[in-house]
């Protein structure tokens, strides 16, 4: 009998650990995608909004001229930018918040409340990180300037962070106003999924 406890508990113990680790992948991502859907909806309403002030004022005043979207290419190019910008930045949170929440402190449906709490705030501050990082990484590479002539110099230097010194400044300075505006979302997304893992065990 004693000999046979070991091997029956072994093969318990070898399948039980995969599916925890499946099953925190799993929620980790439904959680983070769920986050940037949600980034992804609030950056399209808040950007057509912006637009239709802007094209409404520029109809409203009959003697105005140039404004900022009298051109149709100026505007399809913000919108395009606009849209851009958001899913990136929406996937960079969106990463962060898996990183929090698979690797650092995963939920389960046995959690309690407080802590699906706590450990959305976690994720939070990760996603804000992560966020912040990719911030200063366009801004450095919006200001790229290449020295000197790119077809009269046989070697021209690319300067990656010479112009935008003041915005990795500001992207940084930003993180704490980034991390409270996402606050609310992250927490609201992952209250949900915990609610869901309780209704919907994974295995």
């Amino acid at each position: 009998m004693t000999d046979q406890t070991p091997t029956a508990s072994a093969p318990d113990a070898a399948t039980v650990a995969p599916r925890s680790t499946t099953a925190q992948t799993t929620t980790a991502i439904i959680i983070s995608l769920g986050v940037a859907v949600v980034m992804l909806v609030g950056a399209f309403i808040s950007g057509i909004t912006y637009l239709l002030q802007q094209v409404l004022q520029s109809f409203g005043d009959v003697y105005s001229s140039g404004g900022a979207f009298d051109d149709p290419f100026s505007a399809a190019q913000w919108i395009g930018s606009s849209i851009g910008q958001g899913l990136l930045g929406a996937l960079a949170v969106a990463l962060g918040v898996f990183l929090s929440l698979r690797f650092f402190r995963p939920i389960s449906a046995s959690s309690a409340l407080l802590s699906v709490i706590l450990r959305g705030l976690i994720a939070t501050a990760s996603g804000a990180i992560v966020g912040t990082l990719v911030s200063i990484i366009a801004a450095g590479f919006a200001g790229a300037s290449i020295d000197g002539s790119l077809f009269g110099n046989s070697f021209p230097g690319l300067n990656l962070f010479s112009q935008s010194l003041e915005n990795i400044g500001w992207a940084i300075a930003g993180l704490p106003e980034r991390a409270v505006s996402l606050a609310t979302t992250i927490l609201l997304v992952t209250v949900l999924g915990w609610l869901w893992l309780r209704r919907t065990p994974l295995k």
